[in-house]
C-alpha cells in the first residue's frame, strides 16, 4: 500500500529530518525522535524511508502521559496512551530485534 503523497502542511516552529530505511530503526532515529519531543513548541518529523518501526522509538522518548497516534492499514488511527505498561511491551519488541551496525 506504499505510495508517495504530498506532506500535510502545517504551521510548526521547526522541521527535523530523519533517514531511516524499510525493516530498521536508524541509530538517528533515537536523537531525532528525543529532540522531537522534549522541544518546546510543534516540532513536525520528516522521514525519509519507512516510518513503521518509529512508533517504538516514539512510545520509549515520549514522556508518561502522552499520545502517540499512526495510521494503520486497513485499520484507521491507533492511539497509544504512553505508560509505564505501553514503554515496557515496546521494550520487549526491541529487546526481540537484531542489532546490526550502521556502515
Amino acid at each position: 500500500m506504499r505510495e508517495p503523497i504530498e506532506p500535510l502542511e502545517f504551521k510548526v516552529d521547526r522541521t527535523l529530518m530523519l533517514t531511516n530505511p524499510a525493516g530498521t530503526i536508524a541509530d538517528d532515529s533515537w536523537r531525532v525522535i528525543g529532540e522531537a519531543v522534549n522541544s518546546n513548541g510543534l516540532v513536525k518529523v520528516l522521514v525519509d524511508g519507512e516510518e513503521d518501526l518509529l512508533t517504538i522509538v516514539a512510545v520509549l522518548m515520549a514522556p508518561e502521559n502522552s499520545l502517540v497516534i499512526y495510521g494503520q492499514p486497513n485499520e484507521g488511527i491507533v492511539v497509544i496512551r504512553v505508560d509505564g505498561e505501553a514503554k515496557n511491551r515496546m521494550r520487549e519488541i526491541i529487546n526481540r530485534m537484531e542489532c546490526k551496525p550502521e556502515s
